[in-house]
């Protein structure tokens, strides 16, 4: 068979199984790289032996990993690097000089070398941004708090790939090339790239102002394309990684005012050649070495979760001084990274790692990902638990005898996002009381420097709820991105204070039901609330009443979003809402300074006796004209209130209107 058949028979075989893989993953809620992953184990030699060009998927697999590091090049500009907050900076860099610290001292305790055992210290220090990212995104977490940690450490991780893979080759060196070759090599890299950098620089703006100018687009992918795998080619030449030459080439982009367009041209591509990387990394997992060491594999995942995951519990709880973030944190950042794939192939070349200690690292790592959905999954309900089983243990002093309430029928906002601030401000405005609390400590500072009476505090916590008197409260509102938590508020508010009117918002469909069973008075899913500004632009549109609409809005919200949930909405709401359609439209009519009414009285106009319209007001500058005389004549910028049908009133704007190409 010819290679280039080969080749295409394997992209064939790739694509078939990572589909099914895709399918099944999607089906049971698990992120399409952990069903690469193992599409790559049914593909590779120790099972199937589907494929038989292994070298040139190792070849585009490198191709995914040059475009993934630019990728994240591209979304590291140097003015964001420059705004990460000091929590992130805190947390992810105590994150990885701990982590790194613990398994040094204890790969020094299996008689590594210095150089041996930093290596390996970098390699756990790192998690998979893809998937934990991924899973927050499908779950909605993103943008709860320990959401927003996780990806700060993420990212700050991702940023010390580059550090790390230009200190390899210094690691690799023999203990007898002394202080002095290590020196050498570093200062070499780094002037290695500060040429790569400067020429591209220089060079890049030129080109891409050229290729721009042809106004053809695929002139502008090409060259972004060559400019990543030229710098790419051009680091390797000079004995650093190509991923370090990538991650140089986004970084140069994303200052450009070309990097939009670059990510969007970039990431489809990415996205394949990324699973592609993943596929490969699967393949190179011999199932018979796990099977015959498969105690020894699980106790290296046990300590790789143990390990970071005591780490990262310690770090997030003493910075964010609460116990469920760290614990959420920890159990969704415990795996082994996909960057820490790239910096043990680059290892394995540079002696720091045996083929044995690297299928050992492989199966870990591999078993510690496909673990990951599961660990997140179960993170929240064993946090709530923890905190139970202490509050337990510690229990608060609760005065219940003559108690007195600091405030009285007040809103008690949780969450300080978007919504909880824009609540906030209204009902400053209007002079309700009201109380906030907010897990995150930035967005109490904020909402302090502004004024508001704000409070930290999980309000998943009865002391908590107590403290700010929801018992008293009229009406609580859980506005917070955390769909685990806010049930937790729910049930407990509702149990501490039946009587208090609780709103619930939720961005998932799934959740409304849940939210109205376990106590919730109002849920607002943001979805659905997106769908009723929409149909009411539309109907408003077709000049429906402002009071049609609302009618509408009314009914809808009032069925709990029943019919937008596919649930039955008793008919006669929307028997009355077309008997008002039918009979009660009103329209208004701004009159131009061309049109052909101006010094026309109504009765000139004729409009009830031609269209069967009824202007029943008018509006001149700041005055509202009611049942306007007949004789009264109409001036340009006057505004008429008319009432009618659809298609009276579509024939009253025609006579109104100048004549069309006047």
């Amino acid at each position: 068979m010819a290679p280039e058949i080969g080749i295409l028979k394997d992209l064939v075989i790739i694509m078939a199984v990572s589909l099914g893989t895709i399918y099944l993953a999607h089906r049971i809620r698990i992120p399409s790289i952990v069903s690469f992953l193992i599409a790559g184990l049914i593909i590779g030699p120790s099972a199937f032996s589907l494929i038989s060009e292994t070298h040139q998927i190792e070849i585009l697999a490198e191709i995914g990993v040059i475009l993934l590091l630019f990728t994240i090049g591209l979304e590291f500009s140097l003015s964001r690097l420059i705004k990460i907050k000091k929590y992130l900076l805190l947390e992810g860099g105590l994150q990885i000089l701990l982590t790194t610290g613990v398994v040094v001292g204890a790969a020094l305790a299996f008689r590594l070398s210095v150089n041996q055992a930093i290596f390996f210290g970098f390699l756990a220090s790192l998690s998979s941004t893809a998937i934990v990212m991924k899973i927050y995104t499908d779950r909605a977490e993103i943008n709860a708090l320990h959401g927003n940690v996780a990806v700060g450490i993420l990212l700050f991780q991702d940023l010390c790939i580059v550090p790390m893979i230009l200190l390899v080759p210094s690691l690799g060196l023999q203990a007898g090339q002394g202080i002095y070759s290590v020196f050498w090599a570093i200062s070499k890299s780094i002037l290695a790239i500060g040429g790569i950098i400067f020429m591209a620089k220089l060079l890049f703006p030129w080109i891409m102002e050229k290729m721009v100018a042809t106004r053809i687009r695929e002139s502008f992918t090409l060259t972004i394309i060559l400019f990543c795998l030229g710098t790419a080619w051009l680091t390797s030449k000079m004995g650093l990684s190509l991923a370090l030459g990538a991650f140089i080439a986004g970084l140069i982009v994303s200052e450009s005012e070309y990097s939009n367009q670059a990510i969007s041209e970039i990431i489809p591509m990415t996205d394949s050649f990324t699973g592609l990387f993943f596929i490969s990394v699967g393949m190179l997992l011999d199932l018979r070495f796990l099977f015959n060491h498969l105690w020894t594999v699980m106790i290296f995942v046990g300590m790789i979760l143990l390990i970071k995951g005591i780490v990262l519990f310690g770090v997030v709880g003493i910075v964010r001084r609460n116990l469920r973030t760290a614990i959420l944190v920890s159990l969704g950042l415990a795996q082994i990274g996909e960057f820490s794939f790239i910096l043990a192939q680059a290892g394995m070349r540079h002696g720091l790692m045996s083929q044995a200690n690297y299928q050992h690292f492989l199966a870990a790592s591999i078993l510690s990902m496909l673990g990951t959905p599961l660990l997140i999954h179960f993170a929240s309900g064993w946090a709530f638990a923890i905190q139970n089983l202490l509050s337990r243990w510690f229990p608060k002093e609760e005065h219940t005898e003559g108690f007195s309430c600091p405030l009285k029928g007040h809103t008690l906002i949780i969450g300080y996002g978007l919504n909880g601030r824009n609540l906030a401000r209204v009902l400053k405005q209007s002079g309700i009381p009201y109380q906030i609390v907010d897990l995150n400590s930035e967005n109490v500072h904020e909402g302090k420097e502004e004024g508001h009476p704000i409070i930290f505090g999980d309000a998943t916590r009865r002391d908590i709820l107590d403290r700010l008197a929801i018992k008293c409260a009229k009406i609580a509102v859980v506005a917070i991105s955390d769909p685990s938590a806010t049930r937790r508020m729910v049930w407990q508010i509702k149990r501490m204070a039946p009587n208090v009117y609780l709103i619930a918002r939720t961005r998932f469909v799934t959740e409304v039901e849940e939210l109205y069973r376990i106590g919730a008075d109002q849920v607002i899913p943001e979805e659905f609330e997106t769908s009723v500004e929409i149909f009411s632009h539309v109907l408003h549109q077709y000049r429906i009443p402002r009071n049609v609409i609302n009618l509408h809005v009314n009914t809808i919200r009032d069925s709990g979003y029943g019919m937008l949930r596919g649930s039955s909405v008793p008919e006669e709401n929307f028997e009355n809402i077309q008997r008002l359609i039918a009979t009660t439209l009103t329209e208004t009519f701004f009159v131009t300074p061309d049109s052909p009414a101006i010094g026309k009285t109504l009765i000139d106009l004729g409009l009830r006796s031609k269209t069967g319209v009824t202007v029943m007001g008018i509006i001149r500058a700041d005055q509202s004209i009611t049942n306007p005389d007949p004789k009264l004549k109409i001036q340009a910028e006057d505004v008429l209130i008319m009432f009618g049908n659809h298609q009276q009133l579509d024939q009253a704007v025609a006579l109104l209107s100048p004549p069309k190409g006047s």
